[in-house]
């Protein structure tokens, strides 16, 4: 009876946070009620709260976890044979899709086929429609007609390779949407494959931005910012006659939501307002309503994310300015190191990170610890990214013992979930299991409710 009214009051504080426009609360209550649902097997609770979990991010944006939670509330609701949640669950997913539609609608608008293809094009099908009225003419310009013939097989071929593409990024999205993060991965590059062999560049912009959405379900987010910013170079060059922003404006804000779940909310803030600057320009409704629930979302948990680190006080103002200038280059060194990561250069981002560790080492000060435990973090990321799982989860487990000396509770649930991550790659899932408990427990303790979001959401794909 208790833990009945603890899941219906859940729900009820959910829907109350929601209506107020506290996304994070509402969802952290949601998640805390769908825990009891799906331990006291009450499927009808279980829908409800998937369909509203599904709600949130669907607001946010993030169509791959919206579609998830979505998709598990239908399953319920046609195993009840429930009509109306059947019926108001598959209008949002219907609705999702049909964004996807209006997208590849919009790039086949601005990027039509050559003229001389669709003259080709043209030509074929009268000669399919008619050949005998063509027999003298093929006569009399057999070498021309030959050179065509070439040219159309060429482009059925290309036809025939991106229908391919298509239908793999199709399956790809399927396995996503399922949790399968791997076998969606392996699908959207091998669909890649064939769009960098064809050179058809909005395709591969397509199967980047997928491909970045994926990294960033693995929580590999350094990876998954790499992706997006090659699919907004791509999109960009397509969108010099400005008629793409909505793709721009899309991509914008999926970096701006990756960085918040990396905890970096400075450079969320910027690419959020990127994408709302060209939401406004081209008034999309949604858009601008997506990017405001994320701007709010950066508002309500600032207060937990900044923080100030204080300074090391040093009594002998030489030593002290000489340790200062080494810091600003071990600061320097890391940015550097940052957008290497990002750029996809892994030797030249590890070797500016190993630079700046050597110099706060040799500080030698109590406050670098943290920082410290920071590039061991973005070291242990690098690992991660080359599938060096190993060396991955030795330096997470670096930084992770630093965080306990300094007593960084945030921190060391941060690393945890990061070694989480890691656990869930090499197939370890009761280490990811554990790992991911053990980061719960912190941020419960904290309230950090986004941090509770992201392991919840975690937990209940693996789960």
């Amino acid at each position: 009876m208790k833990t009945n009214l603890m899941m219906i009051w859940g729900i009820k504080t959910g829907i109350k946070a929601y209506n107020e426009g506290k996304s994070e609360i509402a969802l952290k209550n949601y998640f805390k009620s769908l825990k009891i649902a799906q331990g006291l097997k009450i499927k009808p609770f279980i829908a409800v709260l998937s369909y509203n979990i599904g709600l949130i991010y669907d607001s946010w944006g993030d169509y791959e976890d919206s579609m998830f939670y979505y998709e598990k509330s239908l399953k319920i609701w046609k195993e009840l044979d429930f009509e109306p949640g059947i019926t108001k669950v598959a209008g949002k997913i219907e609705a999702i899709k049909n964004i996807d539609r209006e997208l590849v609608e919009k790039i086949l608008e601005t990027h039509p086929p050559e003229p001389q293809e669709r003259k080709i094009h043209k030509e074929t099908e009268k000669i399919i429609e008619a050949p005998e009225l063509k027999e003298k003419k093929i006569d009399k310009n057999k070498p021309k007609q030959e050179k065509m013939s070439r040219e159309v097989i060429l482009r059925a071929e290309l036809l025939d390779k991106l229908t391919k593409a298509d239908e793999i990024i199709k399956i790809a999205q399927n396995y996503h949407i399922k949790g399968k993060n791997q076998i969606a991965m392996i699908s959207y590059r091998k669909a890649l494959e064939i769009y960098e062999e064809t050179n058809h560049i909005p395709g591969k912009a397509m199967a980047l931005t997928s491909i970045a959405a994926v990294y960033r379900s693995m929580g590999n987010y350094p990876d998954a910012i790499n992706m997006y910013q090659h699919a907004l170079k791509l999109n960009r060059d397509l969108n010099k006659e400005g008629n793409k922003d909505q793709t721009i404006g899309i991509i914008f804000n999926n970096i701006g939501t990756t960085y918040l779940a990396w905890g970096r909310d400075r450079e969320a803030f910027n690419y959020l307002n990127k994408a709302l600057e060209i939401y406004k320009k081209i008034d999309y409704e949604r858009g601008i309503s997506v990017v405001q629930n994320n701007l709010r979302r950066i508002e309500q948990t600032k207060p937990m994310i900044i923080r100030t680190q204080e300074r090391p006080s040093i009594s002998v103002a030489g030593i002290k300015k000489q340790i200062g200038l080494k810091r600003k280059k071990a600061k320097k060194l890391r940015e550097f190191a940052k957008e290497n990561q990002i750029n996809g250069n892994f030797h030249t981002a590890l070797d500016y990170f190993n630079k700046a560790r050597d110099i706060l080492l040799e500080i030698g000060q109590i406050n670098d610890r943290n920082e410290i435990s920071e590039i061991l973090i973005n070291i242990a990321a690098l690992y991660r990214s080359q599938k060096n799982y190993e060396e991955s989860l030795r330096h997470y487990k670096k930084s992770l013992e630093i965080k306990e000396r300094i007593n960084d509770r945030e921190g060391k649930a941060k690393v945890l979930t990061f070694m989480g991550f890691v656990y869930r790659d090499i197939r370890n899932i009761n280490e990811a299991i554990r790992t991911f408990y053990e980061a719960l427990k912190i941020y419960e303790d904290l309230d950090d409710t986004r941090g509770i979001n992201m392991i919840m959401n975690n937990l209940n794909r693996i789960i």
